[in-house]
C-alpha cells in the first residue's frame, strides 16, 4: 500500500508555469514640419509644428522578453505605462497629442485600426515639467490583444502640433507580467 501511494504522489503533476515582471519599451520615432500660415489663427505669434510618428513591434521579437523562460502562455498588463517624451526644453510645448493603436496577424495585410484617442484635454499641454502622461487605461485592450496571440503585430501612431519642431523621440514603457510554461527549454511562441 505505501508502495503505490509513493507512486500516486511522485506522479502529481508539477506547477510548471511562471509569471515573469518585464517591461515593453517601444521607441517613436517623430517627425516634425511647419503648419501653414493659413492654418494657424492669426492671433498666435508663435510658429506651430504638426508630428507624427509610427511604430510597429511584436510582442514575440521582443528583446527585453528573452528572459522569459519559456513558451508564453498568457500577458497581463502592470501598472504604469507611460509615452515619454524626452527632450523637451525651456519653452517647448506639445499642445495637442493624439493616439491611436492596430494590429494585424503575421502573415496578414488585414490591418484593424481602432479609434484614436485624444490624449491632452481642452488647455493641457506637455513642457519640460511635465513630459510624460499614464496610458494603463488606453493600452488595455492593446495588452488584452497581445495576450490572445503573442505573434500579432501590434501598430502604434502618435501625432499631433506643438510650438518647436519636435526633434526628439517618443518612448512607450509597458510594463507587464508574462506568464511562460517551464516545461518548454526555451522561450518560444
Amino acid at each position: 500500500m505505501g508502495v503505490l501511494l509513493m507512486f500516486t504522489i511522485s506522479c502529481e503533476k508539477a506547477e510548471t508555469n511562471l509569471e515573469t515582471d518585464a517591461e515593453l519599451l517601444v521607441e517613436v520615432p517623430l517627425d516634425a514640419w511647419q503648419m501653414d500660415e493659413g492654418v494657424v489663427a492669426k492671433s498666435t505669434a508663435v510658429e506651430a509644428y504638426m508630428f507624427r510618428g509610427n511604430t510597429s513591434f511584436c510582442l514575440a521579437n521582443k528583446d527585453n522578453l528573452v528572459n522569459c523562460p519559456g513558451a508564453v502562455l498568457g500577458v497581463a498588463p502592470g501598472s504604469g505605462s507611460q509615452l515619454i517624451f524626452n527632450g523637451l526644453e525651456g519653452a517647448n510645448e506639445i499642445q495637442s497629442l493624439t493616439i491611436v493603436w492596430g494590429y494585424a496577424a503575421v502573415g496578414s495585410l488585414d490591418i484593424h485600426m481602432q479609434e484614436p484617442v485624444e490624449l491632452l484635454g481642452e488647455g493641457q499641454s506637455l513642457t519640460a515639467a511635465e513630459f510624460s502622461l499614464d496610458l494603463d487605461d488606453f493600452l488595455q485592450p492593446v495588452i488584452q490583444k497581445m495576450d490572445s496571440n503573442p505573434r500579432n503585430l501590434i501598430f502604434i501612431s502618435v501625432y499631433g502640433y506643438s510650438n518647436f519642431e519636435i526633434t526628439v523621440h517618443a518612448d512607450l514603457k509597458v510594463p507587464v507580467v508574462v506568464e511562460s510554461d517551464l516545461s518548454s527549454p526555451r522561450f518560444t511562441l
